[in-house]
């Protein structure tokens, strides 16, 4: 079991560390680095992609850089990234008649 008591002494920070057998050590600790996030990584984009016809000139681009470039220099804009869609959800379908359907069936075979 460590025992950890924690003081501020100069702007370094130490504690006590308990070693177990009645054996204690007061030791400085190392200020944690100060993230802005919880990943472990920066968030990065690969410039690779699959290939993309530029509306601007009709060539295709299998770079995003060289992409963007080609669409800055037509005098277009690049706008949203076209994920709107996969979020919806399609619309509920309900077909009309199947329930009485089933049931005339049913009633046909002799199940109800």
């Amino acid at each position: 079991m460590v025992l950890v008591i924690r003081q501020r002494i100069m702007m370094d920070e130490y504690q006590w560390v308990d070693l177990g057998g009645g054996r204690k050590v007061y030791r400085k600790v190392p200020e944690p680095i100060q993230t802005r996030s919880h990943l472990p990584a920066p968030y990065t984009r690969a410039d690779g992609m699959s290939a993309v016809q530029n509306p601007c000139d009709g060539k295709f681009y299998e770079s995003r850089s060289q992409y963007e470039r080609a669409v800055k220099a037509a005098g277009a804009e690049i706008v949203g990234d076209d994920k709107g869609h996969w979020d919806r959800k399609p619309p509920a379908y309900e077909p009309k008649g199947v329930k009485e359907d089933i049931v005339a069936a049913m009633k046909q075979q002799g199940a109800l």
